[in-house]
C-alpha cells in the first residue's frame, strides 16, 4: 500500500498547543494533530450524549438497576493558526485530518471529586467511524449513574476525561541498519514497566542512549543530529511490528502505553532493519475531554430530562442476558436499505435442545438495538454474531452477510470493519458548506470492473458513507466546490484509503496567501516607491488597505494576507498616491502565488507613504 500522502512524523511544526506534519513524498494535505477532544453535535445541534438509566419493573426481582451513558466524540482542532504555521514554510499548503487508529479513553476524577466506583474509571476502547467521530458507551453501576446524573445538574465536580488516539504516519528515516535478537530486545524493554506494559516515552528514551550499551546491533556511527529520529523511529517500529496498543494505567493517563509480548512468544532468530526504509506507523496523541460541559449547558436550559432518559425492562429470568448493540456508523448511508446484526446460540443439550436466532435492524442515527437472549440457567453465555448489509448497486439489490464471529458478553459494540462492505466516509464543514455547494465522484476497481458514483454533501447532510465493495482499490474522490454567490467553482481530487473529511483549508485558494512584489528602479527617475494593496472581496477602508514602500537597495518585499473565502483568494493593488494626488484606480483582480511586478512613478518626500500599514 502506497504511503504517499500519510503524515511524516519526521518533519513536525510544532505550534502552541497543536502539531502539523508534512505529507510524505509532498503529495496531498498537511495532517493537523487534534489539540482536544469534544462532545459531538446531532443534526438538532444538540449534544449527542444520553446517560440510560434502566431498572426493571420490581426493583426487588433482576434486573439490578444500572446506567449505560452513551456519548459521540470527535477532536477539535485549531485550524487558523495551523494554516498560518504550515503555509509560513509551504505557501501552498493545504490542511487535512489525521486517520485515527487504535485509542482508549477513561474518565479523570476531579480533585474534589472523591473516591469514584471501578466501574467509572474502567479505560473503554473507541472505534472511529473515518468521519473523525467515535461513540463512547460503558455501562456503569446504579451508584455511578447517580454520580453521572448529580454531575450533570451542577451537583458534584466535573468529571473529566483523557484519551490516547492513535495516528498513523510515516516513520522518521535514519541512514541506519540494527540487527538484533528479539527475545533479548523486548526483555530489556519490559523492564521499563511492569507486566510488560511500557511508556512509548520510555522506549524512545532507552533508544536514546548510547547506542553501544544498547541489545541491537548498529551498522555505523549514529551523528549527534540523527539521534532523535532514531530513538523515535525504533519507538514506532516496536510499537508497530511487536507491541499492540494499551490502556494508559489510571495514575498515567497522559501518555501512550504498549503491550509487549512475552520474549518466549517471538522468534529467537536475528531480526535486521533498515531505518532508511519508511514504514508504515502508528503514534499515539494524549488529548483531553470535559465530556459533561456541552450537556450540562443543555440540562441547564432544557431540564435534566434533555439528556437523562429512564429505561423499564421485564423481569429478567435466571439464564436471559440483554444484549445491547451499538453501530458506529454515519447516519447517511446512501444506497445501503438496510444494515443490522444477527446473533446466533447454538443448541446446548440436554439444557436448551432449539438454537436460538435473533435480528436487530439499525436505524440511524441512534444505530442501537437491545436483544434478549434466553438461555438456560446453567450457560454461560456465547454466541456468535454476522452482520448484514442491503444495498442497492447498479440497479440491483443485494444482501451481503459478514462472517460468523464469536463472542460473549452484554455489550457489543459494532464499527465500519465489522460489516460486509466498505464504507468510505466523505464530510464537508460547516463553514465550507455555507460557501460552497459540494458535489463529488468516487471512483474505483472492484477487480476488472470499474466503480464510479456520485454524491452530494449539503448543510442538512454534511457527510455520508459511500458503501463500497469489499477490497476495491484505486479509490479516488473527485469534488467539485461551486460559490453559493457567485460564479467561483473549485475542484480537488484525492486518493484515499480511509475517508476524507472537507474544510475550508482543504483548498490552497483559502487562508493566508503571499506575494512577491518587485518594484523596477531601473529607470532611475524614482527613488521611492509605495504600493496599496487590498485582498480580494475587503471593502476600500483604511484598516483594509496595507501599504509597502520600496527603495532601490531594497526593491522586492513579500505580502501576505488572508482570503477569508477560498472563491475570492485574489488581490487589487495601486501605486500609492502622493500628499497632493488622488488615488488611481485599482488593477483587476490578481491571482495570488506569482510575482507582482510593477514600475514605480517618483514618490514626492511630503507624500510619507507608510510602511507596512494594516
Amino acid at each position: 500500500m502506497s504511503l504517499q500522502g500519510l503524515p511524516d512524523f519526521q518533519q513536525p511544526l510544532i505550534g502552541n498547543g497543536f502539531q502539523v506534519y508534512f505529507p510524505y513524498e509532498a503529495e496531498g494535505f498537511h495532517v493537523v494533530v487534534p489539540s482536544g477532544l469534544e462532545v459531538a453535535a446531532r443534526s438538532d445541534g444538540k449534544p449527542d450524549f444520553v446517560l440510560d438509566l434502566v431498572r426493571g419493573v420490581n426493583p426487588m426481582l433482576p434486573p439490578a438497576p444500572y446506567g449505560v451513558l452513551d456519548f459521540r466524540v470527535r477532536p477539535s482542532y485549531r485550524m487558523e493558526e495551523a494554516l498560518a504555521l504550515a503555509r509560513s514554510k509551504a505557501p501552498r499548503a493545504t490542511l487535512g485530518y489525521p486517520s485515527f487508529t487504535s485509542s482508549f479513553l477513561r474518565f479523570q476524577p476531579a480533585a474534589d471529586t472523591g473516591d469514584l466506583p471501578a466501574d467509572m474509571l474502567s479505560p473503554v476502547s473507541l472505534g472511529w467511524n473515518g468521519l473523525e467521530t467515535t461513540r463512547f458507551v460503558l455501562r456503569v453501576s446504579a451508584e455511578a449513574s447517580s454520580i453521572i446524573k448529580r454531575c450533570l445538574e451542577n451537583e458534584v465536580a466535573a468529571l473529566l476525561a483523557t484519551a490516547v488516539v492513535g495516528m498513523e504516519g510515516v516513520s522518521p528515516r535514519v541512514p541506519a541498519k540494527i540487527r538484533f535478537q528479539p527475545p533479548e530486545l523486548l526483555t530489556a524493554l519490559a523492564a521499563l514497566g511492569e507486566n510488560r506494559i511500557v511508556a512509548r516515552d520510555d522506549v524512545a528514551a532507552f533508544f536514546r542512549k548510547d547506542p553501544s550499551s544498547l541489545p541491537v546491533k548498529l551498522d555505523g556511527a549514529l551523528k549527534d543530529e540523527v539521534k532523535d529520529d532514531f530513538a523515535e523511529a525504533m519507538a514506532d517500529l516496536v510499537r508497530i511490528r511487536y507491541a499492540s496498543a494499551a490502556p494508559a494505567p489510571k495514575d498515567h493517563p497522559m501518555k501512550e502505553w504498549f503491550a509487549l509480548p512475552a520474549p518466549e512468544a517471538v522468534g529467537p532468530d536475528a531480526f535486521e532493519w533498515d531505518l532508511s526504509e519508511p514504514q508504515r506507523v502508528s503514534r499515539g496523541f494524549v488529548l483531553s475531554l470535559d465530556p459533561f460541559a456541552a450537556a450540562k449547558q443543555l440540562v441547564a436550559s432544557e431540564g435534566v430530562a434533555a439528556v437523562v432518559r429512564e429505561t423499564v425492562v421485564p423481569q429478567i429470568q435466571t439464564g436471559t442476558h440483554q444484549v445491547w448493540i451499538t453501530a458506529n456508523l454515519p447516519a447517511e448511508r446512501p444506497g445501503v436499505l438496510s444494515s443490522g446484526v444477527t446473533l446466533r446460540a447454538p443448541a446446548a443439550p440436554p439444557f436448551r435442545l432449539q438454537p436460538i436466532t435473533l435480528t436487530a435492524e439499525f436505524q440511524p442515527p441512534a444505530d442501537s438495538a437491545m436483544l434478549v437472549l434466553r438461555l438456560a440457567p446453567q450457560e454461560h453465555l456465547q454466541y456468535t454474531y454476522a452482520t448484514f448489509v442491503v444495498w442497492q448497486s447498479a440497479g440491483l439489490v443485494e444482501r451481503l452477510d459478514g462472517p460468523q464471529t464469536s463472542y460473549s458478553g452484554e455489550r457489543l459494540e459494532l464499527t465500519l470493519t465489522d460489516f460486509p462492505v466498505d464504507f468510505l466516509p466523505l464530510e464537508a464543514s460547516q463553514a465550507l458548506l455555507g460557501l460552497a455547494a459540494i458535489s463529488g465522484v468516487v471512483r474505483g476497481q472492484n477487480g476488472t470492473v470499474r466503480i464510479e458514483s456520485s454524491f452530494r454533501l449539503t448543510p442538512e447532510q454534511p457527510s455520508i458513507a459511500h458503501p463500497l465493495p469489499k477490497g476495491a482499490t484505486a479509490i479516488t474522490v473527485e469534488i467539485e466546490a461551486r460559490a453559493k454567490d457567485g460564479p467561483g467553482v473549485l475542484h480537488l481530487s484525492r486518493s484515499v484509503a480511509g475517508g476524507l473529511s472537507l474544510g475550508l483549508s482543504s483548498f490552497r485558494e483559502y487562508g493566508a496567501q503571499t506575494v512577491d512584489i518587485e518594484c523596477d528602479f531601473s529607470g532611475g527617475a524614482a527613488t521611492q516607491a509605495a504600493i496599496d494593496l487590498l485582498p480580494e472581496g475587503d471593502a476600500e477602508t483604511a484598516g483594509a488597505i496595507t501599504v509597502l514602500s520600496f527603495t532601490p537597495a531594497k526593491p522586492r518585499r513579500p505580502w501576505t494576507y488572508a482570503a477569508e473565502s477560498p472563491f475570492r483568494p485574489g488581490y487589487r493593488y495601486r501605486m500609492h498616491p502622493s500628499a497632493d494626488e488622488s488615488a488611481g484606480p485599482w488593477s483587476e483582480v490578481m491571482p495570488p502565488g506569482q510575482v507582482l511586478q510593477v514600475t514605480p512613478l517618483p514618490v514626492a518626500p511630503s507624500g510619507g507613504a507608510a510602511d507596512e500599514r494594516p
